[in-house]
């Protein structure tokens, strides 16, 4: 399917992605491609693509990224992504499920938490409304998310890709 993005509303595209996913071809090119344009459109300059490249690096060294660090991926001041953050990390969680992957957004932290990973105040309750609303049964917040948080290292530590 040939698409004019540009030519597109944000209805129109969003429209697009949830037939595909009603379909179940989210692992087509054009599904990506749709995606990638609705998220470029609201992100504000914040790139899906790039968020991703960041995340894969971080797990593959077993680290956890701080939400600057995706912003400055996207060459995005924090100032100018700290509103679109929690839509774009859902869009990356999204993403990651029609791959089959973990929670991708586990390991983004807030700077002051980069060393332990330990997600805190409302970080950690947009994750978890995040995954509560992706369909995930979270009974303990702070297992739900160590359990993520190993699955994405664990996922890529060993050279897989997304």
């Amino acid at each position: 399917m040939n698409l004019d993005y540009a030519e597109k509303s944000e209805k129109e595209l969003a429209t697009f992605i949830e037939n595909y996913r009603r379909r179940g071809q989210t692992s087509s090119e054009t599904y990506r491609g749709i995606l990638r344009a609705l998220e470029l459109r609201r992100s504000k300059g914040l790139d899906l693509e790039k968020t991703l490249t960041c995340v894969v690096a971080a797990a593959k060294a077993r680290s956890f990224v701080s939400y600057k660090q995706v912003a400055e991926a996207s060459d995005v001041s924090m100032t100018k992504a700290f509103l679109r953050l929690p839509d774009h990390l859902r869009e990356l969680c999204d993403y990651g499920l029609s791959k089959n992957l973990p929670l991708l957004s586990a390991i983004i932290v807030k700077v002051e938490e980069v060393e332990t990973g330990k997600m805190t105040g409302k970080a950690k309750d947009g994750f978890i409304k995040a995954a509560r609303a992706m369909g995930f049964e979270v009974d303990d917040e702070d297992a739900f998310i160590s359990a993520q948080q190993a699955k994405v290292f664990e996922r890529f530590a060993t050279g897989g890709a997304a």
